[in-house]
């Protein structure tokens, strides 16, 4: 029982962690520095589609997939701190 306690306190403390980390990280960025940021990812995004279009070998779908489920939640991270660094003061 001591062990689950264990491990779920640890991962409380990392998720917490990795909240902290991400929001001072987009106070360090600039915002224009961001939207570059976003465009790069924009930019990644379309061409993975396009490659998930145009493969024809089923073995490298799930990668492809995977690696696209990953621009899309980095677009939506620097999405939330765009929006939060150009509303500074408004309550979330």
């Amino acid at each position: 029982m001591r062990s689950h306690l264990r491990v779920l306190l640890c991962s409380i403390l990392a998720i917490g962690f990795h909240l902290t980390t991400q929001a001072q990280v987009a106070q360090l960025i600039s915002l224009e520095q961001m939207r570059q940021d976003l465009a790069k990812i924009n930019k990644s995004i379309d061409e993975t589609e396009a490659k998930v279009k145009d493969v024809r070998d089923a073995r490298f779908l799930p990668d492809l997939y995977f690696a696209l489920a990953e621009f899309l939640v980095e677009k939506a991270r620097y999405m939330y701190a765009i929006k939060i660094a150009e509303n500074k003061g408004t309550p979330m």
